[in-house]
C-alpha cells in the first residue's frame, strides 16, 4: 500500500470581502485561519463580526483573547497563515434590476406573450 502523508496544502486562496454570484451577493463575515507548517502542527484563530451587518467591526478570537481590529485586518493577514474557512452572508439589500439591451427586452416580451 501505498504510504499516506499529511500535508498543508500551500495553494494561495483569495478572500475578498464580497462576493456576487448569480443575482446574488454577499459580504465575509468570518473567518478561520491557520498558521503553521502543516495541518498537525500550528495555531487556529478566527476573525468574525456580525453576520446580519451590525455596525460592529471585526473581533479577532484568538484562544482566550478576544479583542478589536481594523477593518483590513481579515484580508490582510497573510504573512505565513492560511484562510481555513470563509464564512459569507447573503446581502438583504435587493439588487438592482439586470439592464437589458432593448432587443432581448422585446425578445422576452414577445415569447411571454405567446
Amino acid at each position: 500500500a501505498a504510504a499516506r502523508t499529511r500535508r498543508k496544502v500551500e495553494t494561495r486562496v483569495d478572500c475578498p470581502a464580497a462576493l456576487r454570484v448569480d443575482d446574488a451577493s454577499y459580504a465575509l463575515y468570518a473567518v478561520v485561519v491557520h498558521k503553521g507548517a502543516s495541518p498537525h502542527h500550528g495555531h487556529y484563530y478566527a476573525y468574525g463580526r456580525d453576520s446580519a451587518g451590525g455596525a460592529g467591526g471585526w473581533r479577532l478570537f484568538d484562544d482566550e483573547t478576544v479583542r478589536d481590529v481594523g477593518d483590513a485586518a481579515p484580508l490582510s493577514d497573510v504573512a505565513g497563515a492560511s484562510p481555513y474557512l470563509l464564512f459569507y452572508a447573503r446581502d438583504a439589500a435587493p439588487l438592482p434590476p439586470p439592464r437589458w439591451r432593448a432587443d432581448l427586452r422585446k425578445f422576452v416580451a414577445d415569447r411571454d406573450a405567446d
